[in-house]
């Protein structure tokens, strides 16, 4: 493990460069390169959950301080109120797409509605407030107290707990929704040159570190994927995209192996992690495959033209997946359609997650149902978490809004 402030965010950059709902209805275009040459098992050093967590706030002071080096919260959200207001320019022959409200043209395809909606409510103090919602916890059902809840009972229990939270495509591009934002232009601002020059840019995530620093000091593990998507935001190429699909709401398929890849790293590090019997080049092989993704895919905006992308596909050898073995794997995933997109070219999170472990992945991922649904379905199943030995919610930062759906679940029957 990398000693906090010193060589965390290198690495991480270094591994960006390194990795290059709905399930989209295409199929895998003929081309591939065939298969990769099988990757070492991951293997890492256990690091007591104490030590993870002052790591992780250390990492999380230094994006919090970039945050406010950075600056321009009022601009951006001026912008976004302007670009909210802003009717969406019509597809040409399509009727229908035209009178949707759900979606906003920006620099490089679309933006969704609920993308700007959330910044603007989470990032802003509510009225007659003086701190951003995302860190006012008076508010009735508001997330942290959900989460904190669930950390509690899992530990309780000697299960550990993960919380994987990844920004929205508008907090890792701002110059899409107006050229001003351009990082690299921003970064040449004397704050940010103080704080590192231009790589300075955090995204446009200061609430949200400010809600994983307290997450922290109540003993919650979590994993900020905004460093590491950050510093491969422009990384992917023509191949590979950015991080963001540009006219669907869900990542690339880059972005869900990263994110994987993290994870299961942060995994590594726990005290009864190993890896698992699913061993690449025995009961899987790793495909490079290019597809087209969208069109009747879920989250499409209305420009509903495909997007041809790279991916690497994990690629079953001999029989299926037992689900047995699946029900009994030690990893419980818990999120939504973000888990899932790319399930259909064996290369959602989930599947790369499998790869990266070596164990199958016990998801529990509806559709929507990343707050509420796959909690309470956990809740309703009646073997206690028997054999479980960590539980990791994938969330974007959009699913964070105070509302209904962050009530407390019971997940064990005391």
């Amino acid at each position: 493990m990398v000693a906090a402030g010193s060589t965390l965010l290198p690495a991480l950059l270094a591994l960006a460069l390194a990795t290059a709902q709905e399930p989209p209805a295409a199929p895998p275009a003929a081309s591939s390169a065939g298969a990769l040459p099988p990757a070492a098992p991951l293997v890492g050093k256990p690091v007591e959950r104490e030590q993870r967590l002052a790591l992780q706030r250390a990492a999380l002071d230094a994006t919090i301080a970039r945050a406010a080096a950075f600056g321009h919260i009022d601009e951006f959200a001026a912008a976004l109120r302007a670009l909210k207001a802003k009717p969406i320019e019509p597809v040409a022959g399509d009727e229908a797409a035209n009178e949707t409200d759900d979606w906003r043209n920006c620099a490089r395809g679309w933006l969704p509605r609920m993308a700007i909606d959330h910044w603007l409510a989470w990032h802003l103090p509510a009225p007659d407030k003086r701190v951003p919602r995302a860190i006012d916890f008076d508010f009735p059902n508001h997330p942290y107290h959900a989460i904190v809840d669930l950390a509690k009972q899992l530990h309780a229990h000697d299960i550990e707990f993960v919380l994987v939270l990844f920004p929205s495509r508008l907090q890792l591009y701002p110059e899409l929704v107006d050229a001003a934002f351009d990082p690299a232009r921003l970064g040449e601002s004397e704050a940010a040159r103080a704080a590192g020059g231009a790589a300075a840019f955090p995204g446009m995530v200061g609430a949200t570190a400010q809600f994983l620093r307290a997450l922290n000091e109540a003993g919650v593990e979590t994993l900020d994927l905004a460093p590491p998507f950050v510093a491969a935001r422009a990384d992917g190429g023509p191949e590979l995209g950015e991080i963001y699909l540009q006219r669907n709401k869900h990542w690339t398929p880059r972005a869900a192996e990263l994110a994987a890849r993290l994870v299961a790293e942060r995994l590594s590090e726990q005290a009864w992690f190993v890896p698992g019997s699913s061993i690449e080049g025995k009961v899987f092989e790793v495909m490079r495959r290019k597809v087209d993704i969208g069109g009747a895919a879920g989250g499409q905006a209305p420009d509903t033209t495909p997007e041809k992308l790279a991916l690497h596909q994990v690629r079953q050898l001999g029989a299926r997946v037992n689900p047995a073995e699946v029900r009994g794997s030690p990893i419980v995933l818990l999120g939504d359609s973000f888990a899932r997109f790319y399930s259909d070219h064996g290369a959602s999170f989930g599947d790369q997650l499998r790869r990266f472990t070596g164990h199958p992945i016990d998801a529990l991922t509806p559709m929507g149902g990343g707050e509420l649904q796959c909690r309470e379905q956990l809740a309703r199943r009646d073997d206690r978490m028997r054999g479980k030995k960590v539980v990791v919610w994938l969330l974007q930062e959009d699913n964070l809004l105070p509302n209904a759906q962050w009530k407390k679940v019971a997940l064990f029957d005391e």
